[in-house]
């Protein structure tokens, strides 16, 4: 019998699947009524805070962690780290929205390697990264571009660059979906992302993603939600700089409007 990628599975059991079952709806729902495609955005941050009302913070961790993420009845907030890897990245976001969208616990997870043999058994990181698998990769848009592509590595390697995933997750995904045979897969699961830019001329866009992701990146809502507190006289510059990582004199000094001179002003 030949075996599946686990993380491309659904969780076993009725109640796994059931709850499984209402992630996508819950995901679903929101993007539809946003009418963002997600799958075509690169930048999932954008997505998250856009579409489900989550922050998300990018930010160099100490090695061994990938994310984290945050609940409590006031607020949402996950942290993930900047990665040499942008795929990884991104499904790395894609996982801590499973978590969060749960709801299964409030507070503080963590996720380490999230390719840890150990860590992955857990029941909630299986639900998580099935969640990812299928948020990432719908079945109903593999289905249909299937219907349209002749295999080959450039169609394949054109694919993965369109909707921004590792080719080795989407060969593991249309095969668990039996959009392509074992041998395909064998030979697509071989393929880097880098691989895939070069086949399809696309390496600009890759080196791009790349830099992106090596990045920290502040979430957008959180530092307007600061600077509409400090206008509205609810609080003090401390926490829209501590969000910043600068100092109160510098925000003050912005806020005051120090003058800009026109290098062109005669």
């Amino acid at each position: 019998m030949v075996s599946r990628l686990p993380q491309d599975a659904a969780p076993r059991g009725p109640l796994s699947r059931a709850s499984l079952g209402i992630l996508d709806f819950k995901s679903t729902r929101q993007l539809r009524f946003s009418r963002f495609k997600h799958w075509q955005v690169r930048d999932l941050s954008t997505v998250v805070e856009g579409v489900f009302g989550i922050d998300v913070r990018i930010m160099r961790f100490p090695h061994g962690y990938e994310g984290l993420s945050w609940a409590d009845d006031n607020s949402r907030l996950m942290v993930v780290g900047t990665s040499d890897i942008p795929a990884r990245q991104r499904f790395t976001i894609a996982h801590e929205l499973g978590q969060l969208l749960a709801g299964d616990d409030q507070g503080l997870h963590l996720d380490p390697d999230l390719t840890d043999t150990t860590h992955k058994k857990k029941p909630s990181e299986i639900k998580a990264n099935a969640f990812a698998t299928r948020f990432l990769l719908p079945q109903e848009l593999l289905e249909e571009k299937a219907r349209h592509i002749t295999w080959s590595d450039h169609s394949f390697a054109s694919l993965a660059c369109d909707l921004w995933v590792s080719p080795v997750n989407l060969a593991w995904r249309l095969y668990n979906l039996g959009l392509i045979d074992r041998q395909q897969c064998d030979a697509f699961v071989r393929m880097r992302s880098l691989d895939a830019a070069v086949l399809t001329n696309r390496l600009d866009s890759y080196w791009e993603w790349l830099t992106t992701a090596g990045q920290p990146r502040l979430p957008v809502p959180l530092l307007r939600t600061s600077f509409q507190a400090y206008r509205d006289g609810k609080t003090t510059l401390r926490p829209l700089a501590n969000l910043l990582g600068t100092q109160t004199t510098t925000v003050r000094a912005a806020l005051d409007g120090t003058r800009e001179e026109s290098p062109i002003s005669s």
